[in-house]
């Protein structure tokens, strides 16, 4: 009987190599695979952070419009002046003066007189006329104006001449009851009513001149 031909008997890498070189193998085989992966490009990642939050980008700050620029002021309402220079008429004892008006639209007329000298206690009133020039002892300034509204009273005192600083009138300087253009008449109260006419000037619009420049009596 034959003998059977001999194999030559084929054994796994592990089997009886040492654990030592077996390590190598594993080790040379990973350097292996790692090589494979840098060549075709890929490239390792780092392990991620365990326990740090990723902070999301600062918002934009948003930029405020600018302020709108204010309103600009109102105009002021208008307003209207006149004036009368009163000049005495023959033989009254008061001095010229003059009287200021002022009126703010949709406000009263006020009125400023100067202190008045020469003139004796007692009342006295400051009319409009219908005229427009006194003439001769205040003449020329015609009747009473009715729609001119209420005059304005005045009180002489022992010591203090009359006077007012800004009252309040019925007078208009504007509309169809302007006294401009008429003119002012100063009487002496006589019960309530206007007497003796005693000074009187044109009521002009502005500011009237100084009535002591003229110095002219009207009753002459």
């Amino acid at each position: 009987m034959a003998a059977a031909p001999l194999r030559p008997r084929v054994r796994a890498l592990g089997d009886g190599v040492p654990c030592a070189i077996r390590g190598c193998v594993k080790h040379v085989a990973s350097l292996i695979a790692l090589s494979a992966l840098i060549a075709c490009g890929g490239s390792a990642k780092p392990p991620a952070s365990l326990g740090t939050a990723t902070s999301a980008p600062p918002a934009e700050e948003e930029v405020a419009e600018p302020a709108p620029p204010p309103e600009p002021d109102p105009p002021p309402p208008p307003q209207w002046t006149a004036s009368a220079a009163l000049t005495p008429v023959k033989g009254a004892k008061v001095k010229p003066f003059t009287v200021e008006l002022v009126q703010t639209d949709g406000e009263a007329t006020t009125a400023s007189v100067e202190a008045i000298a020469g003139l004796k206690l007692g009342g006295y009133q400051l009319v409009v006329h219908e005229g427009d020039a006194c003439g001769k002892n205040a003449a020329g300034a015609g009747p009473i104006w009715a729609d001119a509204g209420a005059g304005i009273a005045l009180t002489a005192t022992r010591g203090v001449a009359p006077s007012l600083a800004a009252a309040t009138t019925d007078l208009a300087l504007d509309g169809e009851r302007t006294i401009i253009g008429r003119t002012l008449v100063l009487h002496a109260d006589q019960r309530g009513r206007p007497g003796k006419a005693l000074a009187c000037g044109p009521i002009i619009s502005g500011t009237a001149p100084d009535p002591d420049a003229a110095a002219v009596n009207i009753g002459e």
